[in-house]
Order: structure tokens, then sequence, then C-alpha cells
């Protein structure tokens, strides 16, 4: 099966929510991401986040906070350093993981998920 990528999420900003606070020295906006089918995987590592010109960046993706969405299981983290958004879920619920929360294995077949974010860069 093929692994979900950055090119399989869907970034959707309305206009009036880009760049939403411009006497800030940052730029910010809410943006909804949607990803998964039911076909593709989730990768090791999580998921590829899209290139940063999608948020309305030039820079740099300083912060993610991320809304989580309702009654799927999953907790989703931005992972800055890799760029990266990982799925995590709480022990036993997606098969045998360790701790009380932990990424989901490589392999998950993820359904369409659409988890609203707030964007924090440059």
């Amino acid at each position: 099966m093929t692994a979900l990528a950055a090119s399989d999420i869907e970034v959707t900003i309305p206009p009036k929510d880009r760049n939403f606070a411009p006497s800030s020295l940052k730029c910010m906006a809410l943006a909804v991401l949607t990803f998964g089918d039911g076909v593709k995987t989730y990768p090791a590592g999580g998921i590829p986040a899209p290139a940063i010109g999608q948020f309305g960046l030039k820079n740099e993706l300083q912060r993610m906070i991320i809304s989580q969405p309702a009654n799927n299981g999953l907790t989703f983290r931005y992972d800055r350093e890799n760029h990266k958004i990982m799925a995590m879920a709480a022990n036993g619920t997606m098969g045998s993981i360790d701790g009380v929360m932990a990424e989901i294995p490589d392999g998950t077949v993820l359904p369409e998920i659409s988890i609203d974010c707030i964007v924090v860069g440059e």
C-alpha cells in the first residue's frame, strides 16, 4: 500500500483567515487540513506536512496548533523538527502500542480526516 505524502494533504484557508494578525510580526492563518482516503497508509515517523507556501508563509512554519478531531480515537501533533504531522493513539486502541499515548503503527490505513489548526510563521 502507498503511504500518505505531503501532496495528499489538502490545505484550505479562506481569504478572511489568512494572515489574520497583520499588525503582528508573524503571519498567522486558520487552516483546515484534510487527508486520508481509507486506502493510503500512515508512514513511519508521521505524514510529511505540506510546503510552507501552502500556509501563506515564506520563511518558516514556527507553530502549528491543532484542534483535535472528535470521535476518531486519534490525537495529532506537529513535529516541527521534521515538518511532519504525527498521529497518536491511546494504548490498545490501534493495535499493539506501548505506553499511554504513542504514535500509531506505520502502515495503518487512515480514513478521511479533517483537522483545524492555527499556523504561525514568517
